[in-house]
């Protein structure tokens, strides 16, 4: 069964989705720069915003056991290094798109420490593979496999390009995922890690709140026979409509929220050996993607993150 252009339908869910996010909330829109400018930062790659800024990026590629080949982008600097792993659906964007000012790759980089930007396999940067492999077998993966596979090659190489035993991790909602995964199946990486720092941390979607991401779960039975007949496997695929999709989030953010504070609270008790942790006031109404995008993530996510990996890095220093 062929439809024709899968890009096409893939946006239109995407879009679909969005629109119905809007309408709950009545978002209104009154700037629209930053989708007109075809020149503005959204619609730049992760080397060429680091380049417009000055920052010598560096591209590597690392090789997973399972033979996937996944993307890092360097901000190189003789500090520790800093591994940055995004959320679900993203990419190393991310930590980029806010500007020098506001985003935490570049605060962390001005400070000296060593940058890294992680791109999990199949997103816009990491779709290679060693072997030519048909799409449906390339895509048969979970997040078992990004946090088996993915983080722990990417750990290693880090560490080995630098000839440290340690690195400070910090990831984004399916970026903590991951690392749950990789500290539980392949606890070795414990000892790797010097400090991480969980933003938005998920481990369980039962109380999932984020429409999109609802509807999916929800219509699983009924959508994977449709895509696998459809030949559709990259539901995120990198297209004009979809970069359209992203700035309106950038824009106007999303503001519903993706899980319960309660949750949260679940998956600290169960952690065996967490230094601190903080909860925002609920009056904030900080939501899941503020964490990355919004323009209060400086104040309320970055500075506190920086403070946390500066403690942590100077105490040892000063134990030296």
């Amino acid at each position: 069964m062929n439809l024709g252009n899968s890009s096409l339908i893939r946006s239109v869910i995407l879009i679909f989705c969005f629109g119905y996010v809007q309408n709950r909330r009545k978002i209104k829109t009154n700037n629209t720069n930053l989708i007109s400018d075809p020149n503005s930062d959204i619609y730049l790659d992760s080397l060429q915003l680091l380049a417009k800024y000055g920052y010598n990026p560096q591209r590597h590629s690392v090789v997973t056991g399972d033979g996937y080949v996944v993307d890092l982008y360097r901000i190189p600097r003789n500090g520790p290094p800093v591994l940055l792993v995004h959320g679900i659906a993203d990419s190393s964007d991310s930590w980029l798109v806010l500007g020098p000012e506001n985003s935490l790759a570049y605060q962390l980089a001005d400070l000296g420490y060593d940058v890294w930007l992680y791109n999990t396999r199949g997103n816009k940067y990491s779709k290679a593979h060693v072997r030519n492999i048909p799409a449906n077998k390339y895509w048969n993966f979970t997040y078992e496999e990004m946090g088996t596979q993915d983080l722990p090659a990417v750990i290693d190489y880090i560490l080995s390009v630098r000839s440290l035993g340690k690195l400070y991790y910090v990831g984004f909602s399916q970026g903590t995922t991951i690392f749950f995964i990789m500290c539980s199946l392949r606890p070795e990486y414990n000892d790797k890690v010097k400090h991480a720092v969980m933003l938005a941390p998920i481990a369980l979607i039962n109380n999932i709140k984020y429409p999109f991401i609802d509807i999916l779960t929800k219509n699983l039975h009924l959508l994977v026979p449709l895509f696998n007949n459809l030949g559709i496997y990259d539901v995120y695929a990198n297209n004009h409509l979809l970069n359209l999709y992203h700035a309106k989030v950038c824009r106007d953010g999303v503001p519903e929220k993706v899980h319960l504070v309660e949750n949260v609270e679940f998956i600290r008790r169960k952690l065996p050996n967490v230094a601190g942790y903080i909860v925002f006031n609920k009056s904030l109404d900080f939501t899941h993607l503020e964490f990355i995008y919004g323009s209060r993530a400086k104040k309320f996510v970055n500075n506190p993150v920086v403070n946390i990996i500066n403690n942590d890095y100077y105490a040892g220093l000063e134990a030296v």
